[in-house]
């Protein structure tokens, strides 16, 4: 069983301000990942089949280049694909971060009314449920 740690006492904290600059900089360098291997991929197709040739030595080679070359332009398309989904989830994060927050001010907006105009601040305003 995993030593449990005691729970924190110090208040959690987002600046999404700071956060959302990254945004940006994340949707460009997705772009750049999936333009780097959709590049790497027309340009080798460009080249026909097999410009390596059919002999023995070009036969060895492609043995040693097809996974590779396979590999970097996956890591170029999915790569850029799974910056972009993080991308979309961070927005997300912020956009549930900063409804919090405002839900909050709102709350203490109406706790602090209720409080001045002496009602009872655990009583809610609207009609009984």
């Amino acid at each position: 069983m995993a030593d449990q740690q005691p729970p924190s006492t110090e208040p959690f904290r987002v600046d999404t301000d700071k956060t959302k600059p990254a945004l940006s900089k994340l949707e460009e360098l997705a772009g750049r990942l999936e333009r780097a291997g959709h590049n790497l991929l027309t340009t080798s197709e460009s080249y026909g089949d097999r410009p390596w040739g059919g002999d023995k030595n070009g036969k060895k080679f492609y043995a040693q280049y097809k996974e590779p070359h396979e590999q970097c332009v996956a890591a170029g398309l999915d790569g850029g694909a799974a910056l972009r989904d993080s991308t979309e989830r961070l927005q997300e994060m912020i956009n549930g971060f900063e409804a919090t927050e405002e839900a909050a001010k709102d709350e203490g907006t109406r706790l602090a009314s209720d409080t001045q105009s002496g009602s009872d601040p655990g009583s809610s305003s609207g009609p009984p449920a």
